[in-house]
């Protein structure tokens, strides 16, 4: 992994908000949520609304695709 790919994992992780989720979505074990999604859960743990998630979730997914 190269030094822009970093810069781009710890921008995206750098916004308290999207850490948060992060953290949130590692605690959910895949096999809990095989017929649906933990985001629904996630959400109404947040006191943000789901546009703003969903865009904090659009960040990190554009960052992870820089790790793999």
């Amino acid at each position: 992994m190269d030094t822009k790919q970093l810069v781009k994992i710890y921008k995206a992780l750098a916004n308290e908000n999207r850490l948060n989720l992060f953290k949130e979505i590692l605690k959910y074990d895949k096999k809990e949520f095989e017929d649906c999604c933990p985001i629904c859960h996630i959400v109404d743990k947040f006191k943000i609304g789901a546009p703003t998630i969903s865009h904090h979730l659009k960040e990190l997914a554009n960052s992870r695709s820089y790790y793999y």
